[in-house]
This record gives structure tokens, sequence and C-alpha cells, in this order.
């Protein structure tokens, strides 16, 4: 038996999902000092050496036991060994594995109690069944676990392994009446690594249901697993945390407990652990670029863990199945999964690269915008208040100085209308502030939904893209609408924000000009789509989609 550099990374990353992974901890109890030892290194490492040193400790143990006639010994080992292949991704080692255990145990029978041993198998064979997506299959094997079992924490261990069934298939109401079970023979139930992982699932599975009762399982299992120092399991709590508060979008809460996941995960030392936790902190991140490539490892990874799970040999039936054919077919087959993964990775490269350079010529655009700007306000601006300050000296007509000021007010108004946006502070407060900054005494401007956008949310990009919009469009309502009433409101769906303008002004033969032409192209260079509707004397109307 020979663990992999390769299967050994994969095995870190099914590590830390470790809720979709059944437990398989029913016989570590009772060993001599060196068996416990390694039993708690396999099947709880702390580190990527434990499970290395473990596996080879039940190897070379397992030899000896076999060439002793220990029976009791070989067939631990063997669990063992089992259990951190299946932990490792390599299942049908692990099936293989297992069932040379059941085959000692069948010979056995009479002769000596090896149902502990059994319950044990049994319950593992049910594991890498469900990893295999074998539903029918993994319930009666489970369900055979529980007609054998005769202790609190074994059932325990079962309940808990159907409803990680029951939830893999989307059956959140079974999954929570399987968690359910546990509870009520908590009582019973020594074992409190099994009762951490019990709440911490009831935990997740009531979050999923909107149960506010799901936050305070989640937090009572990670104490459990404090007082216990699993180092592991703590990591679990702290990713479903993250993940909860992400979920109902407290971003600073889910921040927290994704940093405390990244700590345990540096100190681990573990790329996988790290490449987990960095994955949680990057689902709360606002760079565009960084989810994308978030989403892209972890299609990448599902779908060689798919392929994994799919040609995963399966040897007992609890009977018996041909390797040879499956493995040619696997290795056909797993070219062709790599040869689209070059595809997939070559197309989001290209879309990528696609928005970055819209984006890319958006900021230059607002560059652009601000120099002018600066350069209107500096230059010309000051130079016509310096006329008009001469022109006062030598008391010329009034109307002169009335045309002046005007042009001083309009070449102000046009450096206001295309300086930089300050993006200090809060972004629905700049908004109600540039939107109100066009209420008076003729028009009253009307503003809905702005404060429940979570704005922190989207990249500056888009609210500086945003802002020039709703400005341009406040612009040509004051010179050109006469509109006593405008509405503006603000609607999210998921990551896409909605923005409805409407004014009750004159309405217009849509022709497009600069001003309507700047709206459409600026919402354009973040793929959003634009509607305008208005007919002379029926108002303006228009509508955003980012």
């Amino acid at each position: 038996m020979k663990l992999t550099n390769t299967s050994f990374l994969f095995f870190c990353i099914i590590y830390c999902l470790y809720f979709l992974v059944g437990s398989t901890n029913v016989l570590a109890q009772d060993f001599n000092d060196s068996i416990q030892y390694h039993s708690k290194r396999g099947l709880s490492p702390q580190n990527a050496n434990d499970l290395y040193n473990a596996y080879n400790y039940f190897n070379e143990s397992y030899e000896d036991a076999i060439k002793k006639d220990d029976l009791d010994r070989a067939l631990r080992c063997l669990y063992f060994l089992s259990s951190i292949d299946f932990k490792n991704g390599d299942y049908s080692t692990a099936e293989k594995t297992a069932v040379e255990g059941l085959k000692i145990i069948d010979d056995s029978k009479g002769i000596i109690d090896l149902s502990n041993f059994e319950i044990s198998f049994y319950n593992l064979l049910g594991n890498i069944y469900n990893e295999n997506r074998n539903k029918d299959k993994t319930l009666k094997l489970y369900n055979k676990v529980l007609s054998l079992s005769n202790t609190a924490n074994d059932s325990v261990i079962v309940y808990n392994n159907i409803s990680i069934v029951y939830k893999r298939h989307d059956e959140v109401s079974k999954a929570k009446d399987e968690l359910l079970k546990s509870i009520k023979i908590f009582p019973r139930v020594s074992n409190v690594r099994e009762k951490a992982r019990v709440l911490d699932n009831l935990g997740v599975i009531y979050s999923l249901e909107n149960n506010t009762e799901g936050l305070a399982f989640m937090k009572q299992a990670l104490e459990l697993r404090e007082q216990i120092n699993d180092t592991s399991s703590i990591y679990t709590s702290y990713s479903h945390l993250a993940k909860y508060f992400n979920t109902i979008g407290d971003k600073i809460e889910a921040k927290k407990y994704a940093l405390k996941a990244n700590e345990i995960a540096n100190n681990l030392n573990s790329a996988s652990y790290r490449n987990n936790a960095l994955g949680l902190l990057t689902d709360l991140s606002d760079d565009d670029f960084a989810k994308a490539y978030k989403q892209l490892n972890d299609s990448l990874y599902r779908a060689e863990r798919e392929s994994l799970n799919k040609f995963a040999l399966m040897k007992y039936d609890l009977g018996k199945s041909e390797l040879i054919s499956q493995k040619a077919n696997a290795k056909s087959q797993l070219l062709f999964v790599i040869a689209s993964f070059l595809v997939v990775l070559s197309c989001v490269s290209y879309i990528l690269l696609r928005s970055k350079h819209k984006k890319d010529k958006l900021q230059q655009a607002f560059n652009t915008e601000s120099e002018i700007s600066k350069k209107v306000h500096d230059e010309i601006a000051n130079d016509v208040f310096h006329v008009m300050m001469k022109l006062q000296n030598i008391k010329p007509d009034e109307e002169l100085i009335d045309d002046m000021e005007h042009i001083y007010n309009k070449t102000r108004d046009i450096s206001k209308e295309h300086n930089l946006v300050d993006m200090k502070g809060d972004f629905d407060d700049i908004l109600d502030d540039l939107i109100l900054s066009y209420n008076d005494s003729k028009t009253n401007v009307i503003v809905k939904g702005n404060s429940k956008v979570n704005w922190a949310a989207y990249s500056e990009i888009k609210r500086i893209t945003i802002y020039k919009v709703l400005q341009e469009l406040l612009i040509n309502m004051k010179k050109h609408s006469d509109a006593s009433i405008v509405v503006i409101t603000f609607d999210t769906n998921r990551k896409t924000i909605l923005i409805n303008y409407s004014d009750n002004g004159i309405g217009c033969k849509i022709k497009k000009g600069t001003g309507l032409h700047n709206v459409e192209n600026r919402i354009a260079s973040l793929n959003g789509t634009t509607t305008f509707e208005t007919e002379m004397n029926k108002g303006f109307k228009a509508k955003f989609k980012i």
C-alpha cells in the first residue's frame, strides 16, 4: 500500500470539507499507547506529517500482525489504513482494504467476537459508497450498521452519516430528522467529537431553512471542539460560521471567522487548508478578478473530484466487479476531462482579459474627464473670474457683468460635472448628496431603496459608473425636461443591481445625443443593459441592470 504525494494533497482538500464526509472514528479506543497515538494522528491529523506517519505505522504493523496471526491488531490496522485511504480520496483502495477486513471477520465467525470491527467496516463502506453518490447502497449499509450497533456512540455516528446522505441529495427535512434522532440520545453519548459534529451539522441544516437556532448550534459545536482542542474540526466550525455570516450579509463577522480559519491553516502549514481558507476570504472580497479566479479554481476542483468519484472502483458488492476495463475507460475519460479543463480555462481567461480591458478603458475615461475638469476649472474658470474683477473696476454695463457671471457659472458647473468622484465615506450617503442637490423649489427628487443596497459588495469602478450615470440623467432633467417630480429607485437581485429613473417632464424623441449616448456607453462597459422609454409630454424613464 502506497501513499502518493498527489493523493495526499487530495486528502487534505477533502478533509477541509469534513461536513460532507461521514465519520469513521468508531474504534479509536482502548488501544495500546502506540496504536492510540497513531489512530488519533490518522483520523484527526493536526498537520501534514501526522497522516503520512500514521499510514506508514499501520502498514508495517499490519504486516507484522499477519505474521504473528494477531487478528485483533490486523483488523485494527486494516480499519485505519482503509480510513486514511478514504479520507485521502483513494476510494477503490479504501474499499478493497475494508473488504479484506470483512473477509477476515467472515472466516473467523464462531471463533472470536469481532462484531465491533464488523460495525466499523460496514460504516466505512457506507461512507465510500456515499462518496460515489450511490444513495440506495449507502443507506442500506448504514441501516445494517444500525442493526448491529449496541452503543449510543455508534448510533449517533450512523444517524449523523445518514443525515449527510440526505443533505447531499437535497432532502434537507430528512437530514434534520436524522440529526434530531442523535440529539435525543445525547445523554447516553460520551463521544464529545461526535456530539460537536451533530450540533454543527444541525446548525448548517437550520441555517439552510433560515432557522435562527442554526447559529446557536454551530457556536455550541465550536465550544465543544475548543474544549477538546480538535484543531481540524475547529477549522470546520470557523469555515461554517464564515459562510453563514456571509450568507446573511454580515461581512464583519464573516471576515472574523474566515481570518481565524486562515490562522489555523497557516499553523497547520497545509497548502490545501490555506487554499480553502483563502477561498473563504476571497468570497468576501470586492475584487472581481479574485472572485473569478476563485470560481474557476472551485469548478476545476469539483470537476476533478467528480471525475475521481466517477472512476472510483467499487470492488465489494458487497460483491465483486472487474477492474481492468474500468481503468482503461477511466484513463481515456480523464484525458477528455483534462482537455475540457484546458478549453474552459482558455475561455475563462479570454473573458477575464476582455472584462479587464473594458474596465481599464472605463477607468481611463474617468481619469481623462478628471483632467479636463481640472483644466476647465484652473485655467478657463479662473481666467473668466479675473476678467469679471477687472470689469467691475471699470464699471461696465450690468448686462455684460451678468453675461460674464453666467459664463463663469457654466464653466464651473462643467468642471464639477466631470470632476473625479470622492469615494470616501458610505456610498449611499454620497449618492443621496448627489441626488438631493438637484432637489429645489421647482423639482422634488424622491429616492427609494438606496440605503438597503449593500454598496460595499460592488467594486469602486461600478459605484463610480452608477454615480456618473445618475449625474448625467439629473443634469439632462434640469436642462431639458422641466420636470416637477423625479423618482429614483434601487433594488438588488442576488449580485445584480437594478436602477429605475422616471420623471414627469415634457419627454422627448429619443435621438440618443451625447448625454444618453454617454449613459449607454458607461453601463455597457460593465456588461450592463440600458432601456429608455419616453414620449412627448409623458415624461422620461430609464432602467439599468448591472
